[in-house]
């Protein structure tokens, strides 16, 4: 198990690593915004690597713990950010879907009466289908 360690303890460790940081209040935000351990999988390319040779003359990589020279805080922001643009396009587009399917919804049991989400007859226990609806719309 791994001690607990303060925001000031994250960034000596990460310095420890070899990461460069500029600011120490910025990069405190930062991990207090997405922790430590996700800002370091974003880090995890900018790792030291070595090839090693096993008993059987097959070729391995081993990571190592340390950052290469160069490495920045920044680095990791950046690749935060880049992640960041595709889930909030999938996000947005998933708002649209539920307003549109809570518009219909409205639409529909709106028909028969303003008051038919009261109506047990317009909601089936399970995902309702077009055919659940049908009593809604007469």
């Amino acid at each position: 198990m791994k001690p607990w360690l303060s925001v000031d303890e994250q960034i000596d460790r990460l310095e420890g690593h070899g990461i460069e940081i500029e600011d120490r209040g910025r990069a405190a935000s930062v991990l207090q915004a997405v922790g430590y351990y996700r800002l370091t999988g974003y880090l995890y390319p900018f790792r030291e690597s070595e090839q090693q040779v096993d008993e059987e003359g097959n070729t391995q990589i081993r990571v190592l713990s340390q950052y290469r020279v160069g490495t920045t805080l920044r680095h990791a922001e950046d690749i935060i950010d880049f992640d960041r643009r595709p889930r909030m396009l999938v996000m947005d587009g998933v708002e649209r879907i539920e307003v549109a399917v809570r518009m219909r919804v409205g639409y529909v049991l709106g028909r028969k009466s303003p008051f038919a989400y009261e109506d047990p007859a317009c909601s089936a226990p399970t995902t309702p289908s077009p055919s659940s609806l049908t009593s809604c719309r007469r």
